[in-house]
């Protein structure tokens, strides 16, 4: 059957499902409540707000269905993105429009789709040879038969999850995000992956030690190369820190006898000395804490030298082993 076929006969169904409604109004149908829904859906997609406006007509058009209100749906679902879906029922207005006569609305109806058709992303699900005969699949929890299988389907822009599964198997699963117009995507099921994926990890035989991934390498082991060297150099030049601000301290001090009587004749000289011991003690602590603070290899340790005791008929004595 030709797509237009097919088209013209859903637009049929619709038809005779409308006549039928008109003539005996379902138990579910509520008019009166539609029309309110449909007026609600209207003055809301008049104020940009159609994300709110879609749901009261689809509410609308379960309760009873009419030609207007899918139309009005479709362009609703066109403004929120929902392309495909737009696409679709467009093309259920313009053959249910076609069989009741109404060719303007039909035009219409063919026009919108045909705008949308270039901006329709579209998923194909394949299914390799060789799959189980009772495989289930399905796109977004609804069943995906097996004549759709490799078919690019228009869906609506957004994240689509494909499952696949059949009994005693693992089952697969598989998320696509589909967002650019035009944009087509391939998920092919794979229970082979699935199946490993979901294998439990091997495990060593009885006896024998479980392998272990060895650690990642964090580098050859280091050490300081000489902490009492450090030591020492802290020490040196704390004691030639001071021995300098004593002797500066002196010089200063002294300089002027007149003014400071308390000061002996070589106090001046003294000081010096002090300063010039001083700036020696930093000159040579500092390079002792640069060098012993160095880090530097740690060199594995030689097996040592084992002891052996050695006792004979007549003599005792220890032998080592180099």
């Amino acid at each position: 059957m030709s797509k237009s076929m097919k088209r013209c006969a859903r637009g049929l169904a619709l038809a005779l499902t409308l006549a039928a409604a008109g003539a005996a109004p379902a138990a579910h149908a509520s008019p009166a409540a539609a029309q309110a829904l449909f007026d609600e859906a209207k003055k809301l997609m008049a104020d940009g707000k159609h994300a709110e406006a879609c749901p009261k007509l689809e509410e609308s058009q379960r309760l009873d269905p009419g030609i207007g209100t899918q139309f009005h749906l479709a362009s609703c679902y066109e403004q929120i993105g929902r392309t495909a879906s737009a696409w679709s029922i467009f093309l259920d207005v313009a053959g249910a429009s076609k069989a009741a006569g109404q060719a303007d609305r039909e035009k219409v109806a063919r026009q919108r789709a045909a705008a949308l058709e270039p901006k329709l992303v579209r998923l194909a699900i394949a299914v390799p040879e060789g799959a189980p005969a009772d495989l289930e699949v399905t796109r977004d929890g609804v069943p995906v038969g097996k004549a759709q299988w490799g078919t690019a389907v228009p869906v609506d822009p957004g994240k689509h999850e494909v499952t696949a599964k059949a009994p005693g198997k693992p089952a697969f699963r598989a998320a696509v995000d589909l967002a650019t117009a035009g944009a087509s995507e391939t998920v092919t099921v794979d229970l082979a992956a699935a199946a490993a994926a979901a294998a439990p990890p091997a495990m060593a035989p009885r006896g024998e030690p479980l392998q272990r991934e060895p650690p990642a390498d964090a580098g050859p082991a280091t050490k300081r190369k000489s902490t009492g060297l450090m030591v020492g150099g802290i020490v040196l030049t704390g004691v030639g820190v001071l021995g300098l601000g004593m002797g500066a301290l002196i010089v200063g001090a002294c300089s002027k006898p007149e003014d400071n009587p308390d000061c002996k004749e070589n106090a001046v000289p003294a000081g010096y000395v002090i300063g010039g011991l001083g700036i020696a003690g930093m000159a040579a602590g500092i390079p002792m804490i640069v060098i012993g603070a160095r880090r530097v290899p740690v060199q594995p340790k030689a097996a040592g030298a084992a002891p052996a005791l050695l006792v004979g008929p007549t003599s005792v004595g220890l032998r080592w082993s180099l």
